[in-house]
């Protein structure tokens, strides 16, 4: 994926979130998604959750996508997830973004 543009106004946003993976995902999605190795698992429940609570943001409320590895590689320790170099897509930009996610197992 290449980054098109990455806006200086929220060069940071931290933003911390706790998040259930199974919980994060409903209906069909659930059993492809218990498929996937913890590691991502965990990822992607912070991105389910993430995404929802970066809408909340107005200036970032048509957010479409959130990637956790973009410009340094997302930890995983225990169950939390540090990602120091994720990126959100809202409105055709790219905004670089810090976050910390705890999941439960």
């Amino acid at each position: 994926m290449k980054l098109r543009h990455i806006m200086s106004v929220m060069s940071v946003m931290s933003v911390v979130l706790i998040c259930a993976p199974v919980a994060a995902v409903a209906g069909p999605l659930e059993e492809s998604f218990l498929k996937l190795p913890p590691e991502e698992q965990a990822r992607q429940a912070c991105i389910v959750k993430g995404i929802d609570q970066i809408r909340r943001d107005k200036r970032l409320i048509k957010a479409d996508r959130l990637k956790t590895s973009i410009l340094n590689p997302a930890e995983l320790e225990g169950t939390v997830v540090t990602a120091t170099g994720a990126a959100v897509h809202a409105k055709d930009r790219w905004y670089a973004l810090k976050f910390t996610c705890s999941v439960s197992k």
